[in-house]
């Protein structure tokens, strides 16, 4: 999550026990062509994304490589209460870390200019700009920036970037061949569109105006609220990010197919 996350993942659905079920479409994907949805379609996958993370967290559990119980500070020992502040507290919202998501400030440099990457150290320094909600382990909090910085500590405990480890030890494993990090609001064709309101205030659109998005926009890292990072799949080319009417919804989106 460099961090941040964004995955494209494409084709079947869910699977349970080791086999994939209702591998099957469903609803229209309006928008610009009104086009039905398939499963060749892809969309960010939004917070599914963090399952990711808490997946290679547990393997390193199972490797030895740490505990559940381990304080951060041993890799970010500058992060605000990182002597009590675990790894699990970042994996079940219990930190008390503020969600950068949900500070004013950040809020109005988004809607400001959606197109921005944004990095892990400028997110992190919004975040910290106001104190922490609670004392660590003491309440729960939904908070991006639990995740952001979980993503961080695991490419330092693996060793390697962040969308590499998640390739290797979660999405392969799992035949996830289509979901994917990039860096950028790109989402290969075809693209399952979807409405929103979020960027209302970006793109200057009245309350009483009905609102949808055509896809393109947000990143991961990037547009996208979150920032989420994403590669773009082998094979295709980058097109323009585009705005149709009313941009993506994604804070941190990800993307599947």
């Amino acid at each position: 999550m460099g961090p941040g996350l964004g995955s494209a993942g494409r084709r079947g659905g869910p699977v349970r026990a080791g086999r994939r079920c209702c591998p099957l479409p469903a609803g229209p994907s309006p928008q610009v062509l009104a086009a039905p949805a398939t499963t060749d379609m892809h969309f960010r996958n939004g917070a599914v994304a963090f399952a990711y993370l808490g997946t290679l967290l547990m393997l390193y559990v199972d490797e030895q490589k740490v505990t559940l119980d381990g304080p951060i500070d041993r890799w970010l020992p500058e992060l605000p209460g990182a002597h009590s502040v675990t790894l699990k507290m970042l994996a079940n919202q219990t930190s008390g870390y503020p969600d950068f998501e949900t500070d004013p400030k950040w809020e109005t440099a988004f809607n400001a200019d959606p197109f921005h990457l944004w990095t892990y150290e400028e997110r992190l320094r919004y975040a910290f700009e106001r104190p922490v909600q609670f004392p660590p382990g003491t309440n729960w909090s939904y908070s991006h920036t639990n995740f952001m910085v979980l993503g961080a500590i695991l490419a330092r405990i693996g060793g390697k970037p962040q969308d590499v480890l998640l390739r290797e030890k979660v999405l392969d494993p799992m035949g996830l061949r289509d979901t994917v990090q990039m860096q950028t609001s790109e989402i290969p064709e075809p693209v399952l569109h979807s409405y929103s309101s979020e960027r209302r205030v970006a793109l200057g659109i009245p309350a009483r105006v009905g609102s949808r998005r055509s896809r393109p926009t947000s990143t991961p890292s990037g547009a996208h609220r979150s920032g989420r990072t994403r590669r773009r799949p082998s094979g295709t080319s980058p097109r323009p990010r585009r705005v149709w009417v009313a941009v993506p919804s994604c804070r941190s989106p990800p993307t599947s197919r």
